[in-house]
């Protein structure tokens, strides 16, 4: 008999005055003891739903609940409140999908960790306080003890979903719901939780239900999938068909951005050795249930020795296919005749194969910047400065260090916490920087420096000729019209109790565009058009509108201030596949039209190396490797960044079964109390103690405009450093016995 068997689950919302939306239809499944089972599918099509009322969370008026959901012989959905307040915590437990607003943001994260072990374990003081940081500890948090006492909001967003999955397995429940527990954390920590819910379920037979749209994640972990698309089970199958299974939401999910390292090229791909270039060069296309095809065959592929010298050439865009219904058949389904939303010959896409240079950066865009110099979008902006031309974007040795403080009457400064620490890079106009590192490593506190959200410590950012670090407040005011930031969480960034004209309006106001309001309201209508949202949403709030919705609404935010450069901190980590292709096509699509220039913080490399030109790797507050986006993932340098491109999941049964991932050993060191010498040494698997953990290496260029901060880069390179150890991680729980190997130099 399965531990948790589901049964024609349906679930109706009601409401006076509008149509019931009946979310879930009579979706069935089972879980086992000891088994991991994955409900996939896209934004809206019932995931998270079902695992609310499995989890009796859901609200008793306004919703009608069908079938039968028994967990143990007891049926969830007839359990009264006080019955299951006693079945969560011990029996059931769930990770949510966003921890900004499950987490209580007054109330420090060690309360919230320990007041679950004295509600189900019966642990009291300094014991339940020992457990928590040890549970902390255990799900990769840096120095637990201090985190502790912390408010949600002083950690970074993947330190917040850390936490929470450490509240969710404190008491050992014998049913764990995920509901995307890994969206927000880098490749990294990704595999370390995927390890940690393996262990949970091989060591103490815990049974996983496994929210997800990753299919990389699907193809490690689950035994058995469930594929949900509007509200309905479309297929159900064991891992090794379900990934290849012959539903279109399904063929379309296994399709990604970019093959990682080690995966087959697949239908789409060139073999190799096309395998480690660009996908755009592949005629690659993120594939969303029907083929992504080059909207205009005659523009010509990407040159190298252009991307060589720095100069943006065309580039084919995504296609995003419509997405409306006609009489419940979906016209994205591969099998439908006729076209999507962007193969109308009327449409934007279209006009614009018409003619392949119009709108794009290098295609002549011509005019005057704010200050009524003449430019053209395709040349980079540059300003000669002792002899030299800067980039439009250009930071020196910038440094972010934050006070730590003591005291309860005189505050005394006792360290300091180094988010930054010596970061140079530089932008040219048009170009796309992709920034890329685990969680804490200081990315959001780079960009936000830029835009002087936080101090700078020391070093300087050069817009355009000035220095934005020695601007007084009220003429960074004025500059901060040109440089504009997409937010990392949408919900969080827009205000709810304001409609989004009066969100998009407000910095419009404050800039003096538009000297009338019926003039802002008509250049907001504009930029609502450009990034794909109807206007009648002036009048609606943010929670009327789905995430990807929400994340156009950040980028249109952005956009009415007219800036040159827009800095995209995470535009796409809490989306699934399907909406990621839409922000990424509608992210290219106005940089070439307007010529934006693009600093790009993510965590998951297929597309930062699909959107950017150039890729720095950012470690413990400091760039590490730095090179073009071919380059870097042809062959990666630096030691931390192979141990990235190792640990991205592979959305193919065969090969996540054959490959060998590199799990990083050690914990994160504190960016309070970093180690000496190369911080990365205390978890490098080619660490020398003679020099690693003395001296600190220099960003060097090695040939190409490829950096690197490793001292013995080209000898790791040539393979003639011997690897100290490295923990190397089957991907299948057959050989977890063994799962540990102390790895040798060959």
């Amino acid at each position: 008999m399965p531990l948790l068997s589901v049964d024609e689950l349906s679930i109706t919302f009601t409401g006076r005055g509008r149509r019931d939306v009946r979310a879930v239809d009579g979706v069935s499944f089972d879980v086992d003891q000891g088994q991991v089972v994955g409900l996939v599918g896209e934004s809206g099509c019932g995931k998270s739903v079902t695992s609310l009322a499995l989890m009796g969370l859901l609200p008793k008026k306004g919703v009608k609940l069908g079938g039968r959901a028994e967990y143990d012989g007891k049926d969830l959905l007839t359990l009264s409140s006080n019955a299951m307040r006693d079945m969560r915590g011990k029996h059931l437990a769930m990770i949510f999908q966003d921890p900004l607003s499950s987490l209580n943001p007054v109330i420090p994260v060690g309360l919230q960790v320990t007041e679950i072990l004295e509600r189900h374990r019966g642990m009291k003081g300094a014991a339940a306080r020992k457990e928590a940081a040890d549970l902390l500890d255990r799900v990769g948090i840096p120095d637990p003890t201090r985190r502790l006492k912390e408010y949600p909001h002083q950690l970074s967003g993947g330190m917040r979903q850390r936490a929470l999955i450490a509240m969710a397995v404190a008491c050992a429940p014998r049913m764990l719901i995920a509901d995307e527990p890994t969206t927000a954390l880098d490749v990294t920590i990704q595999a370390q939780i995927l390890e940690l819910l393996k262990e949970l379920v091989d060591q103490q037979g815990t049974a996983l239900l496994m929210i997800t749209h990753d299919l990389g994640v699907v193809a490690g972990l689950c035994d058995q999938v469930n594929v949900l698309y509007a509200g309905k089970a479309v297929e159900s199958a064991g891992r090794p068909r379900a990934v290849r299974a012959a539903h279109p939401p399904v063929r379309a999910r296994a399709a990604r951005l970019d093959p990682a390292p080690g995966r087959p090229p697949g239908r789409a791909a060139a073999p190799d050795p096309g395998l480690h270039q660009r996908p755009d060069r592949l005629g690659r296309r993120l594939r969303l249930r029907a083929p992504l095809r080059p909207l205009h065959p005659g523009v010509p592929e990407r040159d190298a020795a252009a991307d060589r010298a720095g100069r943006r050439g065309p580039r084919r865009p995504l296609r995003q296919p419509g997405a409306h219904r006609r009489r419940g058949q979906d016209p994205r389904c591969p099998g439908r005749a006729g076209r999507g939303r962007g193969g109308g010959d009327g449409s934007r896409r279209a006009r614009r194969a018409e003619d392949p240079g119009a709108g794009r950066a290098g295609g002549g865009r011509e005019g005057r910047d704010r200050r009524g110099r003449r430019r053209t979008g395709g040349e980079a902006r540059g300003r000669e400065e002792e002899g030299r031309v800067m980039s439009l974007l250009e930071l020196d040795d910038v440094k972010v260090h934050f006070p730590v403080k003591k005291g309860l009457i005189f505050d005394r400064t006792v360290g300091h916490v180094y988010a930054v620490d010596g970061v140079s890079l530089s932008v040219e106009e048009g170009q796309t920087y992709g920034l890329v590192g685990e969680s804490g490593c200081g990315k959001t506190t780079l960009g936000r420096s830029v835009l002087r959200l936080v101090d700078i410590t020391d070093g300087s950012v050069n817009f355009d000729g000035t220095d934005l670090a020695k601007l007084p407040a009220e003429e960074m005011r004025t500059f901060r019209r040109r440089l504009q930031m997409v937010f990392q969480d949408p919900l969080g960034s827009l205000n709810p109790r304001q409609n989004i004209e009066s969100i998009l309006s407000e910095g419009m106001a404050a800039h003096g565009i538009g000297g009338t309001r019926e003039e802002r309201r008509e250049k907001i209508r504009d930029i609502l058009a450009k990034v794909g949202l109807p206007a009648n949403a002036l009048a609606r709030y943010p929670h009327e509108f789905s995430g990807g919705q929400r994340q156009r609404i950040g980028i249109a935010r952005a956009l009415v201030l007219e800036p040159d450069v827009i800095i995209c901190d995470e535009p796409v980590s809490a989306l699934d596949v399907s909406i990621q292709a839409q922000v990424i096509n509608l992210l290219e699509e106005l940089q070439e039209s307007l010529g934006l220039t693009y600093l790009v913080i993510a965590h998951d490399l297929a597309v930062v190396r699909h959107i950017s030109d150039v890729i720095g790797v950012m470690y413990l507050g400091s760039l590490v490797e730095e090179a073009p986006s071919d380059a870097l993932y042809a062959e990666p340098k630096h030691p931390y960044t192979k141990a990235l491109m190792s640990a991205v999941p592979v959305p193919d049964p065969e090969v996540e079964d054959r490959r060998e991932r590199i799990l990083l050993t050690g914990d994160l060191p504190s960016p309070a109390n970093p180690p000496a010498g190369c911080r990365f040494h205390t978890r490098c698997p080619w660490a020398q103690d003679t020099l690693c953990a003395t001296e600190r290496p220099a960003l060097k260029d090695v040939g190409g405009g490829h950096k690197v901060a490793c001292h013995f880069a080209a000898e790791i390179a040539a393979g003639t450093v011997e690897r100290t150890a490295a923990s190397v991680v089957p991907a299948t729980r057959e050989e977890m016995a063994d799962r540990v190997v102390e790895t040798p130099a060959e």
